[in-house]
């Protein structure tokens, strides 16, 4: 009989040091005062609540967005970018991206 291996799972901890200007460390203190909560606790809600339903791949705030919204965003974004020359056709072939390269 076939001996089962025991996987231990470990655990990983992150500590981060931020530096805050004294207006934002005010502010989280005065916020975290008013919860009753140490101001860690704050700092993880806020992480918590921006990377949820993040897989690694873009910013949370575009997953929130309404097709509106994203349609105005990328709307502001282009206008935003008028003074950027096109590329000429010459640029988007895999020789003068590659080169050389195989």
């Amino acid at each position: 009989m076939a001996r089962k291996r025991r996987l231990d799972i470990l655990e990983y901890h992150m500590t981060l040091s931020v530096a805050l200007d004294r207006s934002l460390e005010e502010r989280l203190e005065q916020v975290a005062r008013a919860r009753g909560i140490h101001p860690s606790e704050i700092v993880l809600q806020i992480l918590r609540k921006e990377l949820a339903g993040v897989s690694g791949q873009g910013s949370p705030r575009f997953k929130r967005m309404t097709d509106q919204e994203w349609r105005q965003f990328t709307e502001e974004w282009k206008n935003a970018h008028t003074s950027v020359p096109l590329l000429s056709d010459e640029a988007h072939t895999r020789e003068s991206i590659y080169g050389e390269h195989p």
